[in-house]
């Protein structure tokens, strides 16, 4: 599976950019450059590194409400035995590979966000990102 980049965090300017794509660089030194917009259309383009900007993934799972579980979100997990956890959805890396995960994590070892989709989870909900509710999350992007 390829990951779907879905939006972009510019850390500096601290605002949230959309439709992201990789452009092609022409430039010397052959960095990597993502386009995308703002809210209001505004184009902007930046370079593809974890000190300038945090890629946020589609991780092609949806919430109760149909809303699309994104790297980032912050969801609200109800599990049936009756606990309930807010849990921050992350990308990690090792080597090329890439994969999604709770933190904090509330199941050791970790089963990764596939537990979302198990018969132990009884409600998910997206309340918001970790850049939208920085009080309780604001350490982790």
């Amino acid at each position: 599976m390829k990951l779907e980049m879905y939006r972009v965090w510019a850390k500096q300017e601290e605002q949230m950019y959309y439709k992201p794509e990789i452009v092609p660089s022409k430039r010397i030194g052959g960095e990597i450059y993502i386009k995308c917009v703002d809210l209001q259309g505004n184009s902007k383009e930046f370079t593809n590194k974890e000190s300038i900007i945090d890629i946020m993934y589609d991780t092609t799972i949806i919430d109760d409400n149909r809303n699309p579980i994104i790297s980032g979100d912050i969801l609200k997990v109800k599990l049936r035995n009756g606990e309930q956890s807010t849990v921050a959805i992350m990308t990690h890396k090792i080597g090329t590979l890439t994969f999604f995960d709770f933190e904090p994590r509330f199941i050791i070892p970790s089963l990764g966000i596939g537990y979302l989709l198990s018969a132990n989870v009884f409600s998910v909900e997206k309340i918001g990102n970790i850049y939208e509710i920085p009080t309780n999350f604001g350490g982790l992007g």
